[in-house]
């Protein structure tokens, strides 16, 4: 019955921990434990690719087999079960299907997050036009979930690239291995920069007093994503001129997220969250190269720092200051000074930066 399947697959999701602990701690029942964990994920997996009817079940599968591939992943003495890519196939499966699409983003963020399997085994599932769909949708959850998605891979491509990057330092004398892991991770960015980015029109729009959660996760995301980018163009900068250029954000992507931002500071309801998130993307933004031979050419006729390190777009503190009137609420006054000065600032790092290169 699938009352049943539904809870032995929760009993499944409940052995994780204990598996995880014997797998990768050595203890001596570890070649049992190996051939369990095999066993359960043949058996989540089996539950998954059926057709199933009934919701419960499918629901739980997702969720058991998200905790196994967080906790277990491909572990070398797992024995038996499908690979890991095999699992997220039928998981990016379930994300397009309108009913099992929440609870897969939730799986799916979960699986992110963990540092048992890499980026780029997920990224090979993931279409743009599906997540954008999503976060054109009508549903508030289901935005939340989407924003929180991307979030937490913009982080994990991040933390990949920047401990790859410490070893492609130490790859200058011949380790091949490692030059192979930094060329993959670096390969992921580029990848989850070039998707995320054409996702910034769709993530902007929501930075508004309409929803103030979903502004503050937008906000987040966003200026996650300026940092992937900028890090991206430096990445390309440092490795010199034969390597493929980095993909850099459109000044019309730029020029979205200025003018949400500036909107949103003039909401009385900002504050707390929403606040520190609207200061860091100010302070992101004015530092982040974007594509277009025309801002470039704006930002050297306002004085902006050489080498593309500057937004190509009118300078933000004029606009911040731009946006200062009489009708504006008092307590924004204080929420301008901030972005303002955050703004300043780090113009001030990324020059000095560049002088001390």
């Amino acid at each position: 019955p699938p009352k049943v399947r539904a809870e032995a697959l929760r009993a499944c999701g409940s052995l994780v921990k204990p598996l995880e602990a014997a797998v990768h701690q050595g203890e001596a029942d570890a070649k049992d434990a190996s051939e369990v964990a095999g066993s359960v994920f043949a058996v989540v997996h089996g539950e998954m690719v059926q057709g199933e009817a009934d919701l419960e079940v499918r629901e739980t599968a997702i969720g058991a087999m998200a905790m196994l591939l967080a906790k277990l992943g491909d572990h070398p003495l797992r024995q038996g079960g499908p690979a890991a890519q095999a699992a997220l196939e039928v998981m990016a499966k379930r994300l397009r299907n309108e009913v099992t699409r929440m609870v897969s983003l939730r799986a799916l963020t979960r699986i992110v997050s963990s540092p048992r399997l890499p980026a780029t085994a997920l990224l090979a599932h993931l279409d743009a036009p599906t997540l954008r769909q999503y976060l054109r949708s009508t549903s508030s959850p289901l935005k939340h979930h989407t924003v929180q998605f991307l979030t937490s891979l913009c982080k994990r491509i991040q933390d990949e690239a920047k401990s790859e990057g410490v070893d492609m330092e130490d790859t200058k004398k011949g380790d091949g291995g490692a030059k192979e892991g930094a060329a993959t991770a670096a390969a992921a960015a580029a990848t989850a920069a070039t998707m995320l980015a054409s996702l910034v029109p769709d993530v902007a729009v929501h930075v508004s007093e309409k929803d103030l959660y979903l502004s503050r996760l937008s906000l987040d995301l966003l200026g996650e994503v300026l940092v992937l980018t900028k890090g991206q163009q430096q990445q390309g900068r440092a490795q010199g001129a034969t390597t493929a250029a980095a993909p850099l954000l459109s000044a019309a992507a730029a020029e979205t997220i200025a003018v949400r931002v500036l909107m949103f500071i003039r909401s009385p309801l900002i504050q707390g969250a929403a606040l520190d998130a609207t200061i860091r993307v100010c302070a992101r933004l004015a530092v982040t190269p974007v594509a277009g031979g025309e801002g470039a050419a704006r930002q050297k006729a306002k004085g902006a720092a050489d080498g593309g390190d500057w937004l190509g777009l009118p300078p933000l503190c004029s606009r911040l200051m731009h946006g200062v009137d009489s009708k504006l609420p008092e307590r924004n006054y204080a929420a301008v000074a901030r972005c303002f000065a955050a703004v300043v600032a780090a113009a001030y790092d990324a020059a000095s930066g560049d002088d001390s290169a």
